[in-house]
């Protein structure tokens, strides 16, 4: 598959994710909750440790952004190969 077709299918997907996530009542509820439990450690940390927590929670969820990209894209390629792999049987 070309790079271009599969990056036009990752940027639709993407939108709809977003606004999956907009939407879902339990995606908004973990949220709120893991940011008030953050709040409270923070308010138990010196400086020092809310910086390293918060440059440590930075690179997590750089690291979680791209493993979710990388399954993503896996996911794409194998529900496109699938498809055309059932095209082939059925010729």
């Amino acid at each position: 598959m070309k790079k271009n077709t599969l990056d036009d299918l990752e940027l639709l997907m993407a939108d709809h994710l977003d606004n999956a996530l907009h939407e879902s009542t339990e995606y908004h509820e973990a949220t709120s909750a893991m940011d008030e439990a953050f709040d409270r450690l923070k308010t138990e940390l010196t400086t020092a440790q809310q910086e390293l927590l918060d440059q440590y929670l930075v690179l997590s969820g750089e690291a979680a952004a791209i493993r979710e990209k990388i399954g993503y894209r896996q996911g794409l390629r194998d529900m496109i190969r699938l498809l055309f792999q059932d095209e082939d049987k059925a010729d």
